[in-house]
């Protein structure tokens, strides 16, 4: 499933396009292809804040990020892949791979008007720079957490409260994904300690998302609530003979 560009937004919409995408994503179970700068466009010839769209998508299940480049058409720009890409999409890149701890792949897309070969891969090696970047501010911001659990010396204490929200995070994705996006945020409300919030933050995200994706598939092939009966009334009556 990608995401596209337009030049219209188109009218009688009663979704937003990253409520649509993320309805998609999680109903169909398919992997989403981001394409930064179908949503840089998008931003510009609609009118919203293309960082808002990306943190309201659920970008654990990006697989590919294509980027590439437009030209600007009577104040649209025009998704056309014969230009570099622009400034706007390395920061976009950038702060999905802030957010996404799975392995991501990023295309550069360049159908015509070829430049040197040494601008092309001086583009992808900005991408890679751009995502380093995210990645070592995710790490920062975890280790920054985590890091104020352990100079307090206190011991992590397990409560009710603190194993329900860990619970929430096996099996709550919106509350998964805010966490996922900026642990301080998410946790901010829950009541727990400094020291518990700390230790929670700490967890390894890329383990948490393969660990919920786990969870979700086992939960999706329990039986029944009424085969679970039947088969132990069936039991039973085995036992009973």
């Amino acid at each position: 499933m990608e995401s596209v560009a337009t030049l219209v937004d188109p009218p009688g919409s009663t979704m937003s396009e990253s409520d649509w995408l993320a309805a998609v994503v999680q109903q169909s179970e398919c992997p989403l292809l981001l394409d930064l700068h179908n949503v840089y466009t998008n931003g510009v010839n609609i009118g919203y804040d293309p960082f808002a769209m990306l943190a309201a998508l659920p970008l654990d299940q990006v697989g590919s990020i294509h980027i590439a480049g437009g030209r600007w058409m009577e104040q649209r720009i025009l998704d056309d892949h014969l230009h570099d890409v622009p400034e706007p999409v390395f920061e976009l890149l950038r702060f999905v791979a802030r957010r996404a701890a799975q392995p991501l792949t990023a295309i550069l897309e360049r159908d015509g008007e070829f430049p040197s070969m040494a601008s092309l891969l001086e583009q992808l090696d900005r991408a890679r720079a751009a995502m380093e970047i995210g990645r070592a501010e995710a790490e920062d911001e975890i280790g920054t957490l985590a890091g104020s659990a352990a100079k307090s010396g206190m011991e992590i204490v397990s409560t009710p409260e603190f194993e329900a929200v860990l619970a929430r995070l096996y099996s709550d994705q919106e509350f998964r994904q805010r966490f996922v996006d900026a642990p301080a945020a998410a946790l901010a409300q829950s009541g727990l300690s400094e020291n518990q919030c700390a230790a929670l933050a700490a967890i390894d995200r890329k383990g948490l998302l393969l660990a919920a994706k786990s969870f979700a598939h086992k939960k999706a092939k329990q039986l029944p609530s009424w085969k679970v009966r039947s088969l132990r009334l069936l039991q039973s009556v085995f036992q009973c003979r």
